[in-house]
C-alpha cells in the first residue's frame, strides 16, 4: 500500500479495500458533528477512533461511512442522548 496527497484533508491510499484516511475536517463534513462531539463520542466508544500518524489524527473513511449508515438504520429517538446518564445533582444544589 502507498499513499499520496489528494484533495484537502485526504490521504489517498491505494489498497484492495479502496479505503482512504481522512482528517477531522472531512470527518465533520461527512457526519455533521462538531470536533467536540466527535471526540466525546470516541471517548464513549460510540464513534470510530482516530489513527495517529505522527502528529496527525486520521480516520478510515469506510469506518466513518459505516457509522453514518448505522445511524440512519438505527436512529436515536428524539429527546434521548446515546448512553446518557443524568448527573444526580447536575448543578451542585442540595
Amino acid at each position: 500500500m502507498f499513499s499520496s496527497w489528494g484533495e484537502k484533508g485526504v490521504v489517498m491510499s491505494q489498497s484492495i479495500s479502496q479505503d482512504r484516511l481522512i482528517d477531522l475536517h472531512l470527518v465533520k463534513k461527512i457526519v455533521g458533528l462538531s470536533k467536540a462531539m466527535v471526540y466525546l463520542l470516541i471517548a464513549r466508544e460510540e464513534f470510530p477512533a482516530q489513527i495517529k500518524i505522527g502528529k496527525r489524527s486520521l480516520w478510515s473513511e469506510n469506518q466513518i461511512r459505516a457509522w453514518v449508515d448505522d445511524r440512519v438504520a438505527n436512529p436515536i429517538p428524539i429527546g434521548r442522548k446515546p448512553n446518557y446518564v443524568p448527573s444526580p445533582n447536575p448543578r451542585g444544589l442540595s
